[in-house]
């Protein structure tokens, strides 16, 4: 046997869930990881929410196969570079749907040297 391997067992313990929201700015799901006590109820879908606490991003790397168009007009296939994040949080709150109203700006002072 390999020294270097880890053996894994089941420990049958959930140690976290995800959650699957679509991103407008990647325009694709995210499955987000949060706790076990995450409390998923006040949610409905198409609800707008906010990462909250402490979030974490990790790059994950592997190659992927795509189809290449040559010069003389045959495809063939390539292997490229495919990059992803997963994505974990404490936690979602929820957004407001309605846009801020803007504070009300106070009024310009009137220039004193105003030419007649």
């Amino acid at each position: 046997p390999d020294k270097n391997l880890q053996k894994v067992e089941n420990t049958h313990e959930i140690e976290h869930l995800y959650v699957q929201v679509y991103s407008e700015v990647q325009k694709d799901n995210m499955d987000i990881r949060v706790p076990v006590d995450f409390d998923d109820s006040k949610f409905n879908m198409n609800d707008n929410v906010r990462l909250t606490g402490k979030v974490v991003a990790r790059l994950q790397t592997g190659t992927k196969r795509v189809d290449v168009t040559t010069a003389n007009g045959r495809t063939r296939q390539e292997t490229v570079a495919d990059y992803f994040f997963t994505v974990s949080a404490e936690g979602l709150e929820k957004v407001s749907n309605q846009s801020p109203t803007p504070a009300p700006q106070p009024p310009q002072p009137k220039e004193e040297n105003q030419k007649k």
